[in-house]
């Protein structure tokens, strides 16, 4: 007869930035070493540049889009995996800003050029990020 002894998780690995925007953060997380026992629930936690972390997720899901930030805060992001025995260590953490990726710029076009100058001018994006 072969025994096996389940133990917490390993923790996972720091949550990347899936995708944002100006007032919100897309983060996801690759599941960890389950240890024996099967991995029911997965706790990321948030918390602003400097705040205390707060549990913002709590379901058995590898990805959470976070809504309602403030544009331009940085936010902290973490996660824990855990399984019939317990709760993983936190997984190391990631800052992200509540920003997107702006727009291209448009209408470039040279304005004035000489020998030495050269001076352009363009329309500002339509969204800055």
């Amino acid at each position: 007869t072969t025994f096996t002894c389940a133990i917490a998780p390993d923790a996972p690995a720091a949550p990347t930035r899936d995708a944002s925007t100006s007032t919100s953060i897309t983060v996801d997380w690759v599941a960890p070493a389950t240890n024996g026992c099967a991995i029911t629930t997965y706790t990321l936690y948030r918390a602003t540049e400097f705040g205390t972390f707060a549990s913002v997720s709590t379901a058995n899901v590898l990805t959470f889009a976070d809504t309602g930030l403030t544009t331009g805060v940085y936010y902290r992001y973490k996660v824990t995996a855990t399984n019939c025995v317990g709760e993983s260590a936190d997984s190391p953490t990631v800052l992200i800003p509540a920003a997107g990726i702006p727009s291209a710029a448009t209408a470039l076009a040279m304005t004035t050029l000489t020998r030495s100058t050269a001076t352009a001018q363009w329309t500002a994006p339509a969204d800055t990020g």
